[in-house]
């Protein structure tokens, strides 16, 4: 393990760079809960690792690559810092930190990770019945943008500008989804799929439902086993309209 001072500020650094990029909430916003959770650990020791007081054991380091290799980090760099192996282009120094946009406001101005990181915002949809069109409201100053690798969404076939992020509320598709986690929408995805979930404007409301055929009619469908409370709903005609397919999560729930 290693000891030296600096190479405790170092890892912090570039742990936080990687966290920051993943979308984990901020030092101060529970960052260091998340972090714990995720990797079994107590609020302490993952406080530690964040704040340059300690560096976590071997295995646990090679966890945290694995759980966030969409990043692009690896072991080596977050080991070492070496610039050549950096998934950031730019040094992670103060004056020149890519990986910690110091803007609360986001624009398409503002500095992000280097090109291989693209930024997909956080929306409010703005829906009307029947109505296939729609607009989004970016959460600009109240939501950190998630940072996706470029190979990661070439290798699914997505395009950022084709995306939206937004998060869960309610109990009606645990248990895959819970509220209070975030989801990915691609907006350019419509085709309604068996099985697969989307962003679906109901009567003038954003549902996020699972939809399934019957006898050649299109159904929503919660997660949720109470059916009492979460009914299945036929989606056809002006009241059911596909916004888009979710194409990614993020929980805190393990």
């Amino acid at each position: 393990m290693v000891t030296d001072e600096t190479d405790k500020e170092g890892f912090s650094e570039r742990l936080n760079a990687v966290l920051d990029a993943a979308g984990i909430p901020k030092i101060g916003d529970g960052r260091q809960g998340v972090l714990a959770e995720m990797f079994g650990v107590s609020d302490k020791g993952a406080r530690k690792w964040i704040q340059a007081e300690s560096i976590p054991r071997h295995g646990i380091i090679k966890k945290i690559v694995e759980k966030f290799r969409e990043t692009g980090v690896t072991y080596e760099w977050l080991m070492s810092g070496d610039p050549k192996l950096s998934p950031f282009k730019k040094s992670l120094t103060p004056e020149n930190n890519y990986a910690f946009p110091k803007e609360k406001q986001l624009s398409e101005q503002v500095n992000y990770p280097d090109p291989g990181f693209k930024p997909v915002r956080f929306g409010s949809f703005r829906l009307q019945a029947g109505i296939v069109g729609f607009s989004i409201e970016y959460l600009n100053e109240s939501q950190t943008p998630l940072y996706f690798h470029v190979d990661w969404l070439h290798k699914k076939g997505l395009k950022a500008e084709n995306l939206t992020a937004c998060t869960i509320t309610g109990d009606s598709m645990e248990t895959g989804l819970y509220d209070g986690d975030t989801v990915v929408i691609d907006t350019s995805k419509t085709v309604p799929q068996d099985g697969d979930v989307f962003a679906i404007n109901y009567e003038g409301e954003l549902l996020i439902k699972r939809l399934y055929r019957d006898a050649g009619h299109w159904y929503l469908q919660s997660d949720n086993p109470d059916k009492t409370r979460h009914p299945n709903k036929l989606c056809a005609g002006d009241i059911c309209l596909i916004i888009g397919k979710i194409v990614h999560k993020q929980s805190n729930k393990i």
